[in-house]
């Protein structure tokens, strides 16, 4: 959907904005490949009953959690280019689209037209079913439009509007209406219209959406270079917008479950937190940088809808990916242990063995073994005295923490009862203390008190190549094969 470009700005305050370019938060995307009417989402609503609707170009699509289910004109819609849903208090879904509204009663629709008194001028943005149960339409090109039931009743230039291209409406806790346009904001009190056009926040800016937050306060998001306004008890405050979004077109607002306010860019989803602006892109997994829409479910997650790249769900979950440009001395991670003390140890291929210590989030490399400097890791077990025992390619080796980062040499096993150990996937110190080693071609072996035991075909044992190893509740060890299954 197409809003206008302006390029006014002023500054209420100064915010800052992160990027974490190391981040990369857990974003769930859907398009039309997965079943998505159409990849532009221009708008996103949650219905009573839990199902979560999008607004697309393409249809109207409504997702069960699973799978979307895709309603077109073909089905009965007035217009393929859905921009905007609600539901009134008897459930049905309401459909703002380009070409009028539609009303879907969960069997079919029904649409308004001229006949029943209904005038869609330029295309519906957006829909209120207030406190009263009257539907409220933003109609561009014919002002705001009053559905209670029975009759259409608009309310135009005439009335007290200063424009009569109306973008969005919303009702805030006081029962006020609150309208939306091209040059400014206004209220209607239930009596009245009332401009604030001439506020030195509002100043005649074009605006194009708005929302009310768990608090009261009322949210309005501009065109290109309009900014964010909110609006306190009898005052509006004007935001100044990070500088890479400062000029976006500011097409939705949402708060999320903590509180947290959502604006959709044209940069990406701008999450306003604790006075400072974190901006999500795709370096942080979003589909798009083009956002359209911005909705928070019952379960708290945010959905995010883009130009052209589906729709984006949030669950607040992150993933920070660490590589050599953090400190690590590889890519190639293979095994990760944690000690008492929680600190990580990250085995790797061919540079031995990293540290990371959460406290300081530092890297470091276990130094000053040299037998394990330049080792293939492919397992670490600490055991219950605090050695280390690792796992390699070129076999088994045990070394101890003597403290302040520091580790010394114990020993190394290159041979266990007189067989050669190559490979050692997996090292296991089961309840009793023994030490189990899986190897890949020379079977299992055990080390105790008693001495050391070698399981392989040449003793008739089923396999060789021994992939991991495991102890039950009742002491029981499990040892997974690559070629004879799973021998207890």
């Amino acid at each position: 959907m197409k809003g206008f470009k302006y390029i006014v700005f002023l500054f209420f305050w100064l915010a800052v904005v992160t990027f974490s370019t190391a981040q990369q938060y857990n974003f769930k995307n859907y398009t039309a490949k997965h079943g998505l009417a159409n990849s532009i989402v221009n708008n996103i609503f949650q219905d009573s009953k839990g199902y979560v609707w999008f607004g697309t170009q393409g249809g109207l699509s409504k997702f069960n959690g699973k799978s979307f289910k895709n309603y077109s004109k073909v089905d009965g819609l007035i217009s393929n280019d859905v921009t905007y849903i609600t539901e009134d208090k008897k459930g049905n879904i309401w459909i703002g689209t380009a070409e009028g509204v539609s009303v879907f009663n969960g069997k079919g629709f029904k649409n308004y037209s001229e006949q029943e008194g209904f005038k869609s001028y330029d295309g519906i943005y957006c829909i209120l079913s207030d406190n009263k149960d009257n539907i409220w339409l933003a109609v561009r090109g014919g002002g705001l439009c009053k559905y209670d039931g029975k009759i259409f009743t608009y309310y135009t230039t005439k009335d007290g509007l200063s424009s009569n291209n109306v973008f969005s409406v919303v009702q805030d806790k006081k029962g006020n209406i609150w309208i939306s346009q091209s040059n400014g904001i206004a209220k209607f009190d239930g009596e009245r219209i009332i401009s604030y056009d001439k506020d030195p926040a509002v100043n005649n800016k074009t605006v194009f959406c708005s929302y009310v937050d768990s608090r009261g306060a009322v949210w309005f998001g501009g065109s290109s270079g309009n900014g964010v306004i909110k609006y306190v008890g009898k005052k509006f405050q004007e935001f100044s917008l990070p500088e890479i979004v400062k000029d976006d077109f500011i097409g939705s607002i949402t708060e999320d479950k903590k509180g947290n306010m959502w604006f959709a860019t044209d940069h990406g989803a701008l999450k306003f937190e604790d006075n400072q602006f974190h901006l999500f892109t795709e370096n942080q997994g979003l589909s798009a940088n083009g956002v359209l829409s911005v909705a928070t479910d019952y379960e708290g997650n945010v959905w995010i809808g883009t130009q052209a790249g589906g729709v984006n769900l949030f669950n607040n979950e992150s993933f920070v990916n660490y590589t050599d440009k953090d400190g690590l001395t590889s890519k190639n991670i293979s095994v990760i242990a944690i000690d008492k003390e929680n600190s990580y140890y990250l085995g790797t291929s061919g540079v031995g063995i990293n540290i990371y210590t959460p406290s300081l989030n530092t890297f470091s490399k276990i130094a000053g073994v040299k037998e394990i400097e330049n080792i293939n890791v492919y397992s670490i077990t600490i055991d219950k005295q605090g050695l280390f025992w690792i796992g390699a390619q070129e076999g088994v080796f045990v070394i101890e923490k003597v403290g302040n980062g520091k580790f010394k040499f114990k020993k190394e096993y290159k041979k266990i009862a007189g067989q050669q150990v190559n490979g050692a996937l997996k090292i296991l110190e089961n309840s009793k203390g023994e030490i189990w080693i899986a190897t890949y071609g020379t079977g299992v072996f055990v080390i105790n008190k008693e001495g050391e035991e070698c399981f392989s075909t040449q003793n008739n044992f089923a396999s060789d190549n021994i992939l991991t190893l495991f102890e039950d509740s009742k002491k029981n060890i499990w040892i997974g094969t690559k070629d004879a299954g799973v021998i207890k």
